[in-house]
């Protein structure tokens, strides 16, 4: 009987053991299943803030091609500006030279009668003076006007530039968004398997 006894108070020990064991192996699964839970989270918090990084980038990336597209328009019409001056410039020249060879004709023409026409042909020459002087002040405008042009075309490449620069940037955040975007739904699949 106190072997009975002694068996029975053994396997009671042992089973209560066995049972301790037990829950102390419950525990420690559970505690590993709320850490990996708390690693998914974390992970996924990690991957929304990445996400929404990449985006806010994408944003701005097409905030500066919208811009660098404006100033590129607004350097195309300066330059029509400057081209319409140029053309206007080069009209007056034409007509102020056109209007130089009549004067100088009328002014040989009054050199042979110049006693006759004396004051007639002080005034002319004075206008010849001014035309002169205008043909000048024109053609350094055309250079002025030139280089400006010339400046500005330099302004358009470098925009240009900029703007193939910047939507290769844009295509690589995109592709960057999309690897991601690939990378988080397969691992989700591969979690809930």
């Amino acid at each position: 009987m106190k072997d009975k006894q002694k068996k029975a108070d053994r396997h009671n020990a042992l089973s209560t053991q066995l049972r301790e064991l037990e829950l102390d192996l419950a525990e420690r699964e559970f505690a590993l299943f709320h850490i990996k839970i708390d690693e998914l989270k974390k992970s996924r918090e990690d991957n929304f803030q990445r996400k929404i990084q990449i985006e806010s980038d994408i944003a701005r990336l097409e905030d500066e091609i919208k811009d660098a597209r404006d100033k590129l328009l607004i350097i195309e019409q300066e330059l029509a500006e400057k081209r319409n001056l140029i053309t206007e410039q080069t009209d007056k020249i034409y007509q102020v030279q056109k209007s130089l060879s009549v004067k100088n004709e009328r002014k040989n023409s009054l050199e042979r009668n110049k006693t006759k026409y004396s004051e007639e042909l002080i005034e002319l020459e004075n206008e010849l003076r001014n035309a002169e002087e205008l043909i000048s002040s024109g053609r350094k405008n055309l250079i002025t006007f030139d280089e400006a042009l010339k400046q500005k075309e330099l302004l358009k490449q470098e925009v240009e530039k900029q703007l193939e620069e910047l939507n290769s940037l844009l295509e690589q955040k995109r592709s960057e968004l999309k690897n991601h975007s690939e990378y988080s739904s397969f691992k989700s699949k591969r979690d809930k398997q």
